[in-house]
């Protein structure tokens, strides 16, 4: 719910992995869902959050642009390269 509406339908596993907006995937999980602010200076180019380029593990054709990644910190790695 929010502001008397219903923000998502859904079973808590799909709204947990597919939430619709910033919001549901904010109130969604503990811990809480990281936001990352991010730009891409070209389409299919890297992008890049506060100076940092994020490898991020799936292919997408978005624009260039300004972007806020989320990102469930079960779903974070650390990799040595």
């Amino acid at each position: 719910m929010r502001d008397g509406g219903i923000a998502q339908i859904g079973t808590p596993q799909e709204i947990y992995n597919t939430p619709n907006s910033q919001y549901v995937a904010e109130v969604i999980g503990s811990p809480p869902i990281n936001f990352i602010p991010c730009t891409r200076s070209e389409a299919g180019g890297a992008f890049v959050g506060d100076g940092i380029e994020l490898g991020l593990a799936f292919a997408t054709d978005a624009p260039a642009g300004g972007y806020v990644i989320g990102i469930r910190p079960e779903d974070i790695a650390v990799d040595d390269d």
